[in-house]
């Protein structure tokens, strides 16, 4: 039975085979395979031996490029979602501070600086609903 320093070698000897594939597409997938299987055994000596052997290779760039790409949109994506987030709280906390100005006349600023650190919409719309039944500040001040 082999040990896992021979499946590592030959991990990365397949990977330099494989760079002499001159469909570049062909090259970049079997490559991605090999990573993939060898994953589950290489250890990390031969992980930096690999990335040795692959730094030569147009390959690892492309790979390289497509990932940092994919997580530029990926993150781009969960900016816009939080930034609508935020956009939706901050909206909530100003129309329960309008409300509660209307109904009472008066806001205490301590009260009004608690509200805007309410971060949860559902919290916000909570409070929101409950401002028609409610008769005094204080029960505002349970509330949060």
């Amino acid at each position: 039975m082999k040990n896992s320093v021979d499946k590592s070698q030959r991990a990365i000897d397949a990977i330099e085979i494989a760079q002499n594939i001159t469909d570049k597409k062909e090259q970049l997938f079997l490559i991605g395979c090999l990573i993939g299987i060898s994953d589950k055994f290489i250890d990390e000596a031969y992980v930096q031996k690999m990335m040795e052997v692959m730094k030569m290779t147009r390959v690892l760039q492309r790979l390289y490029k497509e990932f940092k790409e994919e997580g530029r949109i990926e993150g781009k994506a969960e900016g816009k979602a939080e930034g609508k987030a935020e956009g939706i709280s901050s909206g909530k906390q100003e129309d329960v501070i309008k409300l509660l100005k209307k109904k009472f006349k008066t806001l205490p600023e301590p009260l009004a600086d608690k509200i805007k650190s309410i971060n949860s919409v559902e919290k916000l719309e909570e409070i929101l609903l409950s401002i028609l039944d409610i008769s005094s500040l204080d029960e505002v001040e349970k509330m949060i």
